[in-house]
């Protein structure tokens, strides 16, 4: 069977419905496909005469050429044949004849085939091809009975079972392809196999090669892609070259920005490239491994350790080395795009180095680490009214103290990841825990156990063994209510609660009502809803205290504006933020040049922000007052101004990251650009006037979990800015401060 078909028969053995109420004949049939085979055949009972719209008796799956069916005790049933490849087929049967037996004699028809292309011309292999099959019997066939077909390797499909003269639609998806859905018209004529080859729109690949420093064609290298699209949707994945070292992804839209890098475990990785869709020729050479060496000791004796296990870390990924009787010696072949090094042993606290350059030497020298003995910690977990083991608990280490500059904050999520999973035990059916490798010093331990919430502990470095009484968070104290129109009438939408610990949104129904357990404390409350939002609403919420909570929408205020100067292709997203509450109001996505309304922001000041699709931004502020009840705003993107120029540090080195130029005065237009690899910038569509230009820092972090995922942290800092008078075409050549050295 087909893996299509598979799932389809999974899907419908459900709905495979015996015959009720009514007395059964058991009668036998056989297919004959005309010398073909297939299994895929779906046979279903109606009463005759077959009205429009009629309700099956039953359908069964049939898996052989020779079967058993059960049919109603009647005169005579009509049965309708379904099969994949070839056209439906009638037959009429007569149960109450002395003769149970039946044939049933399929016809292919006529056959599409073809191939599904790219924009591009490039065959999209593992296409979804769905036939919508209007030339039917106008029966009520299961809706979850779908006709599909899934393209090859080399693109190429094949359409069975089709019916001359008539038109159908063939729905293309391409799964993880960052891009909608096609629909093809075909029209089927008499020839028994019809070529038509299904090109789609605006889908491209990027195709290219990874090479090693000599430019030889590197096999296996794993190819790490992020694309994102205009509207924001972004979307990340792996290739792997091959014995060509070639490599191909997607198809993609063609505005989609796509980044691309190469790593290979013996041959070292490839800097980050920035490409689009319909690249065709794109290189990823690799660069050298370097060699990193040092000794590693333990802090009080000064003596070797010997198992211990060095961890690189790159943006696109980290990669354990594993020591054992080493002897305390360092010596390993890493990443040159590794910009720190994790040492860790199974009784010593992890030591770390971080903000690591290998860019442009061959060896790198770690030199004598100290290793801190670390301690044990070991306990049990339990309910502290009944006594009883609580199972599943997380502990781990809270308190890191890292010793990171406000510079290093990038790599404080990452490293605080690494510690807690390295320092980190669930509780067993004893509700027993083991922490290994905590620091000599006091530090906080973080328990949490579902229905029991987060506790947090403070321990003595002396302390070897504790034991963790939790208590039940029983959901007494609730926040209740309803949303509901100026009208009274109730509306449904989203109900947002704010506290110190965070903020959460819950969906609610078109009764409007909701309830909610939540802990002791302080809570600002609201609703959004396509009627509008409400004002903030606070609650001091007590223990085992019901609040009733009524949201009223502020479905009236309206904003109206004029759109004007945008580029072709180029759409608008609004948010309009609400001065009083400090929350997000209403948002608009996609709008283009012209008019545009928003209704129910209420009353008050409002910030409204405007980002286009080329990042360009414009932000404005409005009133919306209760006597005139509305405000109009106009955004003017028509500016014609340049910024260009370009990045470096006083070595020719670049820096990843982003440039934003903010117009100093209200209303401007302001922009934002990526810096190029070359470490050049463009910023088009600026208005002349003062600008505020900010360079921030890009840094993405990998570290790779032992049970397979990775865990990542991304931070953008700013790191200079200058003032700039923009006027037509302004050239901007700054050359960057070296950061100091890591303390």
């Amino acid at each position: 069977m087909k893996p299509v078909s598979y799932l389809l028969f999974l899907a419908l053995i459900l709905l495979v419905s015996p015959i009720h109420g009514v007395d059964t004949v058991t009668m036998q049939g056989r297919i004959n496909w005309n010398g073909s085979d297939t299994s895929e055949v779906w046979i279903g009972v109606f009463d005759l005469p077959i009205r429009t719209g009629a309700e099956a008796l039953s359908w069964t799956y049939i898996e052989s050429s020779e079967f058993d069916l059960t049919v109603p005790d009647r005169d005579e049933v009509q049965l309708v044949v379904l099969c994949q490849d070839f056209m439906y087929y009638l037959k009429t049967v007569y149960p109450r004849s002395t003769n149970k037996q039946f044939d049933l004699q399929l016809a292919r028809g006529i056959t599409l085939e073809g191939t599904v292309l790219s924009t591009d011309k490039i065959p999209v292999a593992d296409a979804v091809l769905t036939l919508v099959r209007e030339d039917l019997p106008r029966v009520r066939i299961p809706e979850e009975y779908v006709f599909s077909w899934v393209s090859d390797a080399d693109g190429r499909f094949k359409i069975g079972g089709l019916t001359p003269y008539f038109d159908y639609e063939v729905h293309v998806e391409v799964p993880y392809a960052y891009r909608e859905n096609e629909t093809f018209s075909v029209e089927v004529e008499e020839s028994d196999i019809q070529d038509r080859d299904l090109r789609l729109f605006n889908a491209y690949f990027v195709l290219g090669r990874v090479l090693d420093e000599d430019h030889a064609s590197v096999q296996d290298a794993t190819v790490q892609f992020t694309a994102e699209r205009p509207d924001g949707a972004e979307g990340s994945s792996t290739t792997t070259s091959n014995s060509n070292g070639e490599f191909k992804l997607g198809p993609f839209e063609r505005a989609t920005e796509i980044s691309l890098s190469a790593a290979h475990e013996e041959l070292g990785s490839s800097s980050e490239v920035q490409t689009t869709p319909g690249e065709h020729d794109v290189e990823l050479v690799l660069e050298s491994l370097v060699h990193v060496f040092g000794t590693v000791i333990d802090h009080a004796t000064g003596k070797p350790i010997d198992d211990f296990t060095l961890i690189a870390i790159a943006s696109h990924d980290s990669r354990p080395y594993s020591y054992s009787e080493a002897k305390g010696e360092i010596s390993s072949k890493v990443d040159r795009e590794t910009i720190g090094l994790i040492v860790d042993s199974a009784d010593h606290t992890a030591y770390f180095l971080v903000d690591v350059d290998l860019q442009s030497v061959d060896e790198y020298d770690m030199g004598v680490i100290e290793l801190l003995q670390g301690r044990q910690l070991t306990g049990r977990v339990y309910d502290v009214s009944s006594g009883q083991p609580v199972v599943g608990a997380w502990v781990s280490l809270e308190d890191y103290e890292l010793n990171l500059q406000e510079k290093d904050s990038h790599w404080i999520g990452l490293l605080h990841g690494y510690l807690s999973n390295s320092a980190q035990s669930i509780t067993d059916e004893e509700g027993a825990y083991k922490l290994v490798s905590l620091p000599a010093r006091p530090t906080n331990i973080s328990i949490f156990a579902v229905e029991y919430g987060r506790k947090v502990l403070q321990v003595d470095e002396t302390v070897t063994v504790l034991d963790v009484p939790l208590e039940r968070e029983f959901a007494s104290a609730r926040i209740r209510g309803e949303v509901v129109a100026s009208t009274g009438e109730p509306v449904g939408g989203y109900v947002t609660f704010r506290s110190e610990m965070g903020s959460l949104s819950i969906g609610v129904g078109s009764d409007g009502k909701f309830d909610r357990a939540f802990s002791v404390g302080e809570y600002d409350i609201y609703a959004e809803t396509d009627q509008g939002t409400s004002p903030k609403v606070q609650v001091v919420l007590e223990e085992d205290e019901i609040q009733e909570v009524t949201l009223v929408l502020e479905s009236q205020g309206l904003l109206t504006g004029v759109i004007e100067g945008l580029a072709d292709g180029e759409t608008i997203s609004l948010t309009i933020f609400s001065e009083r509450d400090q929350i997000d109001v209403r948002s608009a996505h996609g709008l283009g040049n012209g008019g545009f309304t928003v209704k129910g922001t209420g009353f008050g000041d409002f910030k409204l922000t405007a980002e286009s699709s080329r990042n360009r931004k414009q932000v404005k502020s409005f009133e919306v007052s209760t006597g005139v009840g509305e405000a109009h705003v106009v955004l003017y993107f028509a500016g014609q101004s340049r910024l260009y120029g370009s990045l470096r540090y006083p070595d020719g080195t670049v820096l990843k990251g982003k440039v934003r130029a903010e117009a100093q005065d209200s209303g401007k237009t302001s922009g934002s650009a990526e810096i190029d690899d070359d470490g050049t910038i463009e910023i088009d569509g600026l208005e002349d006037g003062d600008y505020k230009v900010i360079i921030f820092e890009s840094k993405r972090l990998t570290m790779n979990t032992p049970d397979g995922g990775s865990r990542y942290t991304e931070s953008i800092r700013p790191i200079e800015e200058v003032e700039v008078e923009v006027r037509s075409d302004t050239e901007l050549n700054i050359q960057l401060t070296l950061p100091s050295d890591p303390d």
